[in-house]
């Protein structure tokens, strides 16, 4: 007695079964199609691809200064600069990676740096051991959110949410003047304090074959 697989290789007759497995092989595609789309990237939600990257503390790192209000300025592999001639006057769009684009930059060993584009986010430069160490061991009364390791020190980002005055605040909103920056390096030990305008190599980024790290993410 032929089974049906039989028919269906033996027998052109019986074209109800012929037309049974075509279907099949049609589910079996559609199923297919739909599970490789599922799979890819383009049909993830944003929540989830940003929880994916977020995973690396240096996305994690460029993620936070992205809500602090910089942008990510790409810069070439192994320099520390400078960035696109102007990118402080051409707007985040024009200027800023995206995080998926940082971490295809990082992949190939490109540089970064966070670009300061809000007047209330600045960025302490500490260019000594000494000095980067002593304020890590504080007590010091500026917060600090973000935190990097550089080859020769630290890197401090703060963002300035009321007048300074050393330990006291108001509800009053200032943003970081030049007798406001002062105070801060007297009071840091920071040797100088990069502003709107400026910016800094972010973590993931390595400069004569040494690599800026992240410390901690607040």
């Amino acid at each position: 007695m032929q089974t049906r697989l039989d028919l269906d290789f033996h027998d052109p007759a019986p074209g109800w079964y012929r037309a049974e497995k075509t279907l099949q092989r049609m589910r079996d595609a559609r199923r297919n199609q739909r599970i490789h789309h599922e799979n890819s990237p383009e049909s993830r939600s944003a929540a989830e691809l940003l929880d994916e990257l977020t995973q690396d503390p240096n996305i994690r790192y460029a993620a936070r200064l992205l809500r602090m209000g910089a942008c990510i300025l790409p810069i070439a592999k192994g320099e520390k600069g400078p960035p696109t001639p102007g990118w402080n006057n051409l707007g985040v769009e024009r200027t800023s990676w995206t995080l998926s684009a940082l971490r295809r930059g990082l992949d190939r060993g490109d540089n970064w740096a966070g670009g300061i584009l809000s007047r209330r986010l600045g960025c302490l430069d500490f260019d000594t051991p000494e000095t980067w160490q002593a304020f890590l061991d504080g007590p010091y009364s500026f917060p600090a959110l973000l935190l990097a390791d550089t080859p020769h020190g630290g890197h401090a980002w703060i963002m300035e949410q009321a007048p300074y005055q050393g330990t006291v605040r108001s509800r009053d909103w200032t943003p970081f003047t030049a007798e406001v920056r002062q105070r801060i390096l007297a009071d840091t030990g920071a040797e100088s304090f990069r502003v709107r305008g400026s910016y800094a190599l972010g973590p993931g980024s390595q400069v004569d074959g040494k690599r800026y790290k992240v410390r901690d993410i607040r």
